[in-house]
């Protein structure tokens, strides 16, 4: 780690320590389980309260079971440190620094959301937006500092962050979890965490002035593929009013949904070379034990189809129409594979080699429009190609969700300025501080351009959480999909409607995404 970012991450734990010690006390909230104390922001607009139990701690024999409803307190809770986030092995690296990451205690106990609340009437009822961390469904929290609520409820909604369970702890599957099981299923742990937040908002929001009829489910990345399993899921109806997935709207998932018996087998057979065949032996290792495990099951420990909370695939959900019909706005970043060693550093035959094998019958028509003849020319053909793929991904997969909700669709081409580390650009996840108005949790030489991008960003953000559509006073015109104009909205030095693709790309796309793959 260089010295100037040690630098940057001291400031901001300088600058939040102060912080901390600045604020009031809040108004004392009662819920369902008893009186909450939290804190207020510095200049009493904003009431916070953290670490709030929204179910029973997952440990001991309630390990991988659905979440239990949460114990009752006496007397008043205070609601003013962050609770503990779930177990996961993680560390600051670029692009994504200390500011991204983690930075709470990890524990088994970590149902916990934390709500930022501004100063409002009584009586007044205000929409809300739930956030959902990212992380591969193996890291990430609701208390990071990019993602911090306090700047967003600033602009009149209420921010709720939640922690959920995350790898061997959120997304195991085991013949006898689905045996014991009511619903004889196993494995969606993590997604039946995150609805039994949406059910304790929707009994408990309006002691904070909330409107439970309004509640939009925003996500990034892993985060963003939860808020799709949650609208796709029949359990959830009538606990969202929209979505916003971010980084994670693709039409062909890169890695296909496991059914619960292909999750079963691959994880039972893993947990039997190991010498534990019994679910008894599995609850009685210790978290840190099973935290090891996480890293030894790549590509296992993601939401299934387990038949419950998702009874097909959610693409195949999609395409008959049988998802919660609530508006979406969703897009990518630019450069979302940035931080990959070999981005736009490809030599003209490996480029050949990978195209060759992903395009197949199609490969003179790619080759045609993304020429690989030098190195050179393959460098920049790769990102090129990159960040068109997933232009057409994602819209053409709002396309067909338009079809029976309103869709809205963006791309954010505008790279974090860090001079230290230019070839990052506009990275995975580097939206959000622009979307939670926290470009001062972020140490970066930050210019009035970034603010007016953020300042625009948040306040689509906002308005499509009141009332499910972004668009509003002093933004620039964001139309909804429609299948006739291939457009989205370019979020840059200059935010405009765009078309999504010139029109030669798109059919190729369009193509390659019509073939069975």
């Amino acid at each position: 780690m260089s010295r100037k970012i040690q630098k940057y991450i001291f400031a901001i734990l300088i600058f939040s320590t102060c912080h901390s010690f600045a604020q009031a006390p809040a108004d004392t909230v009662q819920v369902n389980e008893g009186s909450l104390a939290g804190t207020s922001s510095v200049d009493g607009q904003i009431q916070i309260y953290k670490g709030i139990p929204y179910a029973a701690p997952p440990i001991g024999n309630l390990r991988w079971k659905a979440p239990q409803a949460p114990k009752h307190w006496q007397g008043i809770r205070a609601a003013d440190q962050y609770g503990n986030s779930a177990m996961q092995t993680t560390a600051a690296r670029n692009p994504w620094t200390a500011e991204f990451i983690n930075d709470q205690p990890i524990s088994e106990d970590c149902l916990y959301l934390n709500i930022w609340t501004p100063k409002h009437q009584k009586g007044e009822s205000l929409a809300v937006l739930v956030y959902i961390h990212g992380g591969g469904y193996v890291e990430g929290s609701g208390s990071t500092p990019i993602s911090n609520g306090e700047n967003l409820a600033r602009k009149g909604i209420i921010v709720i962050n939640i922690n959920y369970r995350l790898g061997i702890f959120g997304f195991f599957a085991h013949p006898e979890l689905s045996r014991e099981s009511a619903h004889h299923s196993s494995g969606n742990y993590g997604l039946m965490d995150q609805m039994a937040a949406l059910k304790w908002i929707q009994e408990n929001i309006a002691s904070f002035g909330g409107d439970p009829k309004r509640v939009t489910v925003c996500g990034q990345s892993a985060g963003a593929g939860c808020v799709h399993d949650l609208i796709a899921s029949p359990l959830t109806k009538g606990l969202m009013s929209g979505g916003i997935a971010q980084s994670g709207s693709d039409l062909v998932p890169r890695t296909p949904m496991l059914t619960l018996q292909q999750a079963e087998k691959a994880c039972s057979d893993f947990t039997t070379s190991l010498g534990m065949s019994s679910l008894k032996q599995l609850r009685d290792l210790s978290a840190d034990e099973l935290l090891a495990y996480t890293k030894k099951l790549p590509g296992l420990l993601r939401p299934i189809i387990d038949g419950w909370f998702l009874p097909e695939s959610v693409p195949v959900i999609y395409k008959q129409g049988k998802q919660n019909r609530v508006p979406v706005l969703t897009g990518i970043n630019a450069d979302e594979g940035s931080a990959k060693s070999n981005y736009g550093k490809i030599s003209a035959e490996e480029f050949q080699k990978q195209s060759r094998q992903l395009y197949e019958v199609l490969y003179e028509d790619f080759d045609f429009l993304y020429p690989a003849r030098t190195d050179s020319e393959a460098r920049t053909s790769q990102v090129e190609s990159a960040r068109d793929f997933g232009l057409a991904s994602t819209y053409l997969w709002a396309d067909g969700y338009s079809k029976t909700a309103q869709a809205y669709t963006y791309y954010f081409n505008h790279p974090i300025p860090w001079p230290e580390f230019p070839q990052y650009g506009a990275f995975h996840s580097s939206e959000i501080p622009y979307v939670f108005s926290n470009l001062n949790k972020l140490m970066r030489p930050w210019t009035p351009a970034d603010r007016q991008i953020s300042e625009m960003m948040s306040s689509y953000w906002v308005n499509f959480v009141n009332k499910g559509d972004p668009n509003g006073p002093g933004l620039p015109l964001w139309p909804s999909v429609e299948s006739n104009v291939a457009q989205t909205l370019y979020i840059d030095l200059k935010t405009e409607t765009k078309l999504v693709l010139p029109s030669n790309k798109m059919k190729f796309f369009q193509l390659f995404f019509a073939q069975p793959l």
